[in-house]
């Protein structure tokens, strides 16, 4: 398996690739390849990115954000692995294109000079694809980067050992007898008081907050919780520095430029948006997602990386304030109050421990790869079907050797990062107790199937029941149909299955979000000693009802789209989706012709951007001469290069630069209005189509139930005949 890491580049970006584009450590630099760049010309070409980015963007473009030119990424290799050169480079870039998602310039090369072979992957800080900065969250980029290597390495098979048994160290489940650790406390206290600083005052003050002291004085930052006996220095925390003073300000930066950055996303789409629906529409097209949890309230992904909490942008965009300013072009979202006022209740709502570490069983069908390192697992989708495939470190395996089969203990708070078992796409990351919820369906792992009698009964809808039983704290827990099952006359009780190994949220008394395990709710149910009293024959009939108009009214509705595309039978339907597929295809196909236009455009623009900004420079060098011109050069060097690049790739693309780099800008920012338009419409089309999929398969259910119901049955066995 690779051993990874990244470090940032703040001002040595050429030496840092001259030494990586060494001919002697890259074979003749046969190993040395680039994405969307020339790796002979990456320092300059990396350069004009960011001045377009300044240009395009302003100072959302990084020029009073973060200082980081660039990402140094080294995957070092086993010598046990047996890798050759081209195969490290295939996968290094393979790495790089999943991590970078095709938005980032990078330079890859293969060094093959030491007893290991290992790549170096240095990438622009500064996007080409939306001039974004890349964000760095402390801790969770090495981590996605590692279980990226690691899954890539094992489907090469590198280090695949054919006795299971062989495994690193097996892993034994062990609960915290004592909770969680002061390691664990203070960077979740820090982490938390992260998301809102915006200042390292603030940040000071947030942590002191939430109970954490904070000594600068010393050559390393030094924590401190009440009740902690010695102090954990910042690299015990990060081992990439992220909790030192610089990693810390870095991260404020990178925060608040991201926060910055959404908030004028918002203030946009809210301008532009009559309802929430419209409102969403328009942040998904710049890229950002809302999404609502019961836990976490209202948080906000920003290209589907940076996550940030509503709370964290201040109450001016709380969910109120945004509906309040839909539709506003002025006078909305006046800044009032600081985040960091609602930090502690915040982080009492949002913080409660809920991340432990769950057994699951999985088969050896289901284990495609054992690797020295680790396993990589299978996991279906629930909602696609499809394979994705997970690496589960060896820390984190035992093998059950009479059985054939492995143990994987998986955090049901933790992000994983999974790719598709068919290497076309990437999945997005997969929180762990989804995970586990879909290991345990494929498994078939039995539940326990509890009585809830009528008094604990909140609520009966077509979508499950709501379970209310203030006694043991529960105000509403809800549990889905499909895990709940009734007596066909009505009876007093419900049954609802319960598995041992999943989280369940719920409403406490006081208005709180906690959750549960399953083993611990079901320990709870079956203590209580109740009388079933009551009858929920009621309450099942007006579900069913309630029921019945859900399906009486898609039926309505597939119906009326029928009509309304014109399909007179099932058979019209394959047509009209053929023709809303190719529709789909042609403008595919005239958003990448317009693409590759703007593309061409966006290079010439960066080249006479460049130029433009740097000309000044250039000129005032002509105006120097001797120790003071030589002296004047050596410090603008990088700028120097930049200019003289920028006038080479004009003149051989005979453009002239004295075309005026605003027209090019404003034509390329056309072109963009256009790009998003029609990709509006694509949605449009798929909307259109998934609501006619939809439609087709409720009439042909309702086909098939009528069917069902017109045969003759067995009066004495009451099997189809």
């Amino acid at each position: 398996m690779a051993y990874t890491k990244i470090h940032a580049i703040k001002t040595t970006l050429v030496k840092a690739l001259d030494y990586i584009e060494n001919p002697e450590k890259t074979e003749d630099q046969l190993l040395v390849s680039g994405y969307n760049v020339d790796p002979l010309t990456a320092s300059m070409e990396f350069t004009m990115t960011r001045v377009m980015a300044r240009n395009m963007l302003g100072e959302r473009g990084g020029k009073k954000g973060s200082d980081n030119l660039a990402y140094h990424l080294i995957q070092s290799f086993s010598p046990e692995d047996n890798v050759t050169p081209e195969q490290a480079h295939e996968l290094g870039r393979r790495l790089a294109n999943e991590l970078l998602e095709g938005k980032f310039e990078y330079v890859i090369s293969t060094h093959v000079d030491k007893g290991h072979i290992h790549n170096h992957i240095i990438f622009n800080a500064t996007s080409f694809y939306n001039f974004r900065k890349f964000h760095t969250p402390p801790g969770r980029i090495a981590i996605k980067i590692r279980e990226i290597s690691d899954r890539i390495c094992a489907e090469a098979d590198l280090s695949v050992i054919k006795a299971p048994a062989q495994l690193g160290r097996s892993y034994q489940y062990k609960t915290q007898k004592y909770g969680p650790s002061w390691k664990r406390q203070i960077r979740q206290r820090l982490q938390f008081v992260l998301q809102a600083a915006g200042s390292f005052e603030e940040f000071l003050d947030g942590a002191a907050r939430l109970g954490v002291t904070v000594d600068t004085s010393g050559k390393y930052v030094a924590y401190k919780m009440e009740g902690q006996q010695y102090v954990t220095r910042d690299r015990k925390l990060d081992k990439e520095g992220g909790f030192s003073v610089q990693g810390v300000e870095a991260q404020i930066e990178a925060n608040r430029e991201v926060r910055e950055r959404l908030k004028q996303d918002i203030r946009e789409a809210a301008a532009q948006s009559m309802n929430c629906r419209e409102f969403r529409a328009e942040l998904h097209r710049r890229g950002v997602e809302v999404k609502q949890t019961r836990r976490f309230g209202t948080r906000y992904s920003v290209d589907g990386e940076s996550v940030v909490a509503e709370w964290a942008l201040g109450s001016a965009y709380s969910t109120q304030a945004v509906q309040a300013a839909l539709g506003r072009s002025e006078g909305a979202f006046m800044e009032s109050g600081s985040p960091m006022d609602c930090l502690e209740e915040e982080f009492r709502k949002t913080n409660q421990s809920t991340s432990s570490e769950v057994g699951v069983r999985v088969g050896r069908d289901q284990v495609m790869k054992t690797t020295a390192a680790g396993i990589l697992v299978s996991v279906p989708d629930e909602k696609t079907g499809a394979d994705q495939l997970v690496f589960i470190d060896h820390n984190h395996v035992t093998y059950h050797r009479e059985a054939d089969s492995f143990t994987v203990y998986l955090g049901n708070g933790y992000d994983y990062y999974l790719g598709a078992a068919d290497g076309e796409r990437t999945a997005a990351r997969m929180r762990g107790e989804n995970i586990i919820r879909a290991l345990e369906l494929k498994n078939g792992v039995r539940p326990a199937v509890l009585e809830i009698g009528a008094e604990d009964i909140r609520a009966i809808s077509p979508k499950g029941l709501t379970i209310h039983i203030p006694e043991l704290g529960i105000e509403s827990l809800f549990v889905e149909d499909r895990f709940v099952t009734y007596e066909p006359t009505g009876g007093t009780s419900a049954k609802a299955a319960i598995y041992a190994n999943w989280s369940y949220s719920f409403q406490a008394p006081d208005g709180s979000s906690k959750y549960v395990s399953g083993s611990d709710l079901t320990k709870r149910l079956e203590a209580r000693q109740t009388a079933r009293t009551g009858s929920l024959l009621a309450r099942i009939n007006a579900m069913q009802r309630r029921k019945l108009l859900v399906e009486t009214d898609k039926l309505f509705n597939a119906l009326l789209l029928m009509r309304q595309n014109g399909i007179e039978d099932m058979g019209g339907f394959g047509a009209r989706l053929d023709s809303l597929k190719a529709k789909q295809a042609s403008l595919q196909e005239t958003v990448k012709t317009l693409q590759t236009r703007n593309a061409a455009y966006q290079t010439v623009a960066r080249q006479l951007v460049t130029y433009h900004d740097y000309l000044p420079v250039k000129l005032q060098s002509m105006e120097l001469s001797g120790k003071a011109r030589r002296s004047f050069e050596y410090t603008h060097e990088a700028e120097l290069s930049a200019w003289s690049f920028a006038a080479g790739q004009l003149e051989k693309s005979g453009v002239q630069p004295e075309v005026d780099p605003e027209k090019v800008l404003a034509l390329i920012k056309e072109q963009e209005r256009e790009l998003k338009e029609l990709k509006a419409q694509a949605d449009r089309l798929a909307e259109e189509a998934k609501a006619l999929e939809d439609a087709r398969d409720e009439l042909k259910r309702v086909q098939e139930d009528g069917q069902r119901q017109s045969r003759p049955r067995s009066r004495e066995q009451g099997q189809e005949l």
